[in-house]
């Protein structure tokens, strides 16, 4: 942004000079970059330059004073266009808030479905568990009821099983002792 410096009331002063009014003027500088307040500054500063001195004829008084009113209408209208143009800049900014707010709000509100899907989801996850888990203790209960049958069964049977093995294996012995005396009684 340019800054207000002397050479710029200078100028200012000789477009006075050469008619140009203060509405034009401040047109001009507000394309250059200058901001409404520089420009209002510099306009009372070459207007003050202007104002003839004190002890001229009474007909040049009159011509400033008319020039005055003419000043302070312009800067009427300086200040209303400053104020129009920082009340735009506020709306936008207010225009952007909101907006914002709303991309927000839409955010949360989606998060807020996402949170629930999940709940929903675990929820189910969790009854899902919880049932396997009660099923699978129901087939450890049969288990083990067949266990404890199959451990009576055998506690019942296992003590004939040795029996009979015993009985076996004596036989064994038996018939292995006669076939042993049968071998010797023939060699002899």
């Amino acid at each position: 942004m340019p800054v207000l410096s002397q050479e710029l009331i200078d100028q200012i002063v000789e477009w006075k000079k050469q008619g140009y009014s203060d509405d034009s003027i401040m047109q001009y500088l507000q394309s250059q970059g200058y901001s409404d307040s520089d420009i209002f500054t510099a306009l009372n500063q070459a207007s003050q330059r202007l104002q003839p001195a004190q002890g001229v004829e009474k007909e040049k008084k009159e011509e400033p004073q008319e020039e005055k009113q003419v000043d302070e209408v312009d800067t009427e209208e300086l200040i209303e266009a400053i104020i129009d143009e920082k009340w735009q800049e506020i709306s936008q900014d207010i225009k952007k808030i909101v907006e914002w707010k709303s991309g927000i709000e839409s955010s949360i509100a989606r998060l807020d479905e996402r949170l629930k899907s999940v709940e929903q989801r675990l929820e189910s996850l969790y009854k899902n568990i919880i049932s396997r888990v009660t099923e699978y203790d129901k087939h450890i209960a049969i288990v083990g009821g067949e266990l404890k049958a199959m451990e009576q069964a055998m506690s019942s049977f296992l003590p004939e099983l040795n029996k009979a093995i015993q009985e076996l294996k004596s036989l064994r012995t038996g018939s292995k002792d006669s076939s042993k005396k049968t071998k010797k009684s023939k060699k002899k």
